[in-house]
């Protein structure tokens, strides 16, 4: 069993950036704004950040706006008891992200769901975003289960979707054959998840079926996914189609300072 750190590209390295030079060089002119209570809500448009919608082009500030609201709701604290199936998405609408605790449960995107387990051998039925057919895999620790997330170990989700050409998914996922190495000259796992509003698009067109999506591309068919779910679907899993790539890196005592990554216990 490993502790490891959470470190997803690109918005949180530039957040963290962002706020470490607000420490070291504060602006008078910015004020710090309080976490709204629900700011568990994806954005799913910038536009809608404008007045009126789409009269002008959203401005640099609206852009940073829609991707720090994006990343602070994504971040949110999960309402579920993720690795077990159920509620996957779903915040914790009664806390803030600012709460104590809310850093130990798992986030909103954890829980979403993995490649593996929407797209199966001849295009099987993933069964339902409540109960896919392919359960996340763990491992019991001290009577915890705990999720099995790299792609050495047999029973992990990736291991059963590796490509043999290109090398393990979780490889694939760097855009790379090649294991990527940390600093510490530990394996650094990368996975991918995507939310509610795209599975249910794949499970009602019958596209994770690859066959299925050719054969309609061939006859003019395709059905292509709009920009806003299904109004059917819970008010949290409404944003459209979302897909998350993170990385993670096995903390070492001594070297790494643990209280800079969000972090959680994995195999």
């Amino acid at each position: 069993m490993k502790e490891l750190a959470i470190s997803i590209p690109y918005l949180v390295f530039t957040s963290f950036l962002l706020f470490q030079s607000c420490k070291s060089n504060p602006d008078p002119k910015i004020t710090a704004e309080p976490i709204p209570a629900d700011a568990w809500k994806i954005p799913s448009d910038v536009d809608k950040l404008t007045v009126p919608v789409d009269s002008i082009p959203p401005s640099r500030e609206e852009w940073l706006r829609f991707g720090w609201n994006s990343f602070v709701a994504l971040n949110w604290p999960a309402d579920n008891n993720w690795p077990e199936i159920g509620n996957g998405g779903k915040p914790a609408m009664h806390m803030n992200i600012t709460d104590p605790g809310a850093d130990s449960l798992h986030t909103v995107w954890q829980t979403y769901l993995e490649p593996g387990q929407v797209f199966l051998a001849k295009g099987t039925d993933p069964g339902s975003w409540d109960d896919p057919v392919n359960p996340i895999h763990t491992k019991l620790h001290n009577g915890k289960e705990l999720p099995i997330l790299g792609g050495f170990e047999e029973k992990g989700i990736y291991f059963l979707n590796q490509n043999p050409e290109v090398g393990l998914v979780l490889y694939d996922l760097a855009i790379t054959p090649n294991p990527v190495i940390d600093q510490n000259n530990n394996y650094v796992l990368l996975e991918s998840r995507l939310n509610q509003s795209e599975f249910e698009y794949f499970k009602r067109t019958g596209y994770c079926d690859a066959c299925k999506q050719s054969v309609d591309i061939a006859k003019g068919t395709f059905e292509y996914m709009d920009s806003l779910a299904n109004s059917s679907l819970p008010e949290w899993a409404r944003q459209g189609a979302l897909e998350i790539k993170a990385s993670w890196k096995i903390l070492v005592e001594g070297k790494d300072i643990n209280s800079r990554y969000y972090t959680t216990k994995g195999y």
